[in-house]
């Protein structure tokens, strides 16, 4: 995996305002000053300076925000002409607007989220705000798929200052040419690539173009999987002999046994390759069943279905779930694919699947990656999105 970490900006990448938070807020001191009365950016970064009281940085701490912040809004009544009950009415602003659903998550944001951190990514955010960074995310349900939140009231320099950047990277641990960054802002962007971070410039809107411009969150996605197609073609690449099934009476562990209950027979012109069914039994009770397709090469427009959907399958009745007899029926199909001279399988599973994920974490499978689905497979047709792909070496599970 060419990265390590992924850092986001927080407001305009992972999150916007709430339209209806704003468009109360106006009604409000419209009300109150009797004039219309409307927000702009240049407005606020006013209100900012006016507020922080010649400090700098603003604040360092919740209370120290808290306390800002009601300064905040009192200068916006003042400013927007409002004479009476200032302070009653700057603290129902600062009760209803900070940090109470004052942002919303874009509608990619956790699919994103869940892709970088189930392929074990470090993931931080840097944001040009306050001490409140990761509360905003607590509250959205986000933060915990972060483990750095580097705010820059607690640096003491907002971005693009490589201070700022350079504070994530060693909260992470991580070098900036092992990272990647998006951010709405794109002189924040440029100033991260200068650093050496792989940079994204987002753009909702659509309008602005160039390499490293993006409309969504899951270009940055597209863009990581890209790595993968040489990946397709080292599995594709492995040998495989297959010279007609091959019978085997005595798959058994000793307690647990496989039963073969049918052969099929490839079908060339669909690009289905040859696989075995096995019934999985304790003595003479069956307790699930296993599958082995025998081959890497599958259908689709570059014949790597085999990739999404793995060589081999495993169910097991529910009631006999949480023993073991899914990874030692794994390794009994070792001694199949050797017959056939595969020397690696991929087993493949849905996050949501924590049983099949288990199952190849106590075998102590390799994790690939997880995946995203193209649109032309079975797999993303019945509705998954993503897959995670573990890799089993049959030689290593052989010699034991």
């Amino acid at each position: 995996m060419r990265y390590k970490a992924i850092f986001f900006d927080r407001d305009g990448t992972l999150t916007k305002f709430n339209e209806e938070k704003e468009l109360w807020r106006d009604i409000m001191v419209s009300a109150w000053s009797e004039k219309a009365f409307e927000m702009t950016y240049d407005k606020m970064m006013s209100l900012f300076k006016l507020a922080s009281e010649g400090r700098k940085p603003w604040y360092t701490t919740l209370d120290d925000e808290r306390e800002f912040f009601k300064r905040y809004y009192r200068n916006m009544l003042i400013e927007a002409g409002v004479k009476e009950d200032l302070n009653e009415r700057a603290e129902l602003l600062f009760n209803e607007l900070w940090c109470n659903n004052d942002r919303l998550l874009f509608p990619e944001v956790v699919e994103v989220l869940e892709y970088f951190y189930n392929n074990g990514y470090k993931m931080g955010v840097i944001s040009d705000t306050s001490p409140s960074l990761e509360y905003t995310l607590q509250q959205l349900g986000i933060a915990k798929y972060f483990t750095s939140f580097t705010a820059s009231s607690l640096v003491g320099a907002s971005k693009p200052s490589p201070t700022i950047f350079n504070a994530a990277l060693f909260s992470q641990g991580v070098t900036a040419e092992e990272s990647l960054y998006v951010d709405d802002c794109k002189p924040e962007a440029d100033g991260a690539r200068e650093q050496g971070f792989t940079s994204f410039h987002i753009d909702r809107s659509g309008e602005s173009k160039g390499k490293w411009t993006i409309s969504d969150l899951i270009k940055i996605v597209d863009y990581v999987e890209e790595d993968k197609t040489s990946e397709i073609e080292y599995y594709k690449s492995l040998p495989v002999v297959f010279n007609g099934f091959i019978d085997f009476p005595h798959l058994t562990d000793g307690q647990l046994s496989l039963v073969c209950t049918a052969k099929k027979p490839a079908i060339p012109e669909k690009n289905y390759v040859p696989a075995y069914e096995f019934a999985v039994c304790i003595e003479e009770t069956k307790i699930g069943e296993v599958n082995l397709r025998i081959g890497y090469s599958g259908f689709g427009p570059d014949n790597s279905s085999l990739y999404y959907s793995g060589q081999l399958g495993y169910c097991i009745e529910e009631k006999y779930r949480g023993k073991g007899y899914a990874g030692r029926a794994c390794r009994l199909l070792c001694r199949v694919a050797k017959a056939h001279c595969m020397k690696k399988l991929l087993i493949t599973n849905n996050a949501d699947n924590i049983s099949s994920r288990r199952v190849c974490e106590k075998l102590g499978l390799r994790h690939i990656r997880y995946t995203k689905l193209p649109e032309w497979t079975d797999i993303y047709k019945s509705g998954q999105r993503y897959m995670n792909i573990y890799e089993m070496d049959t030689e290593l599970f052989l010699k034991h």
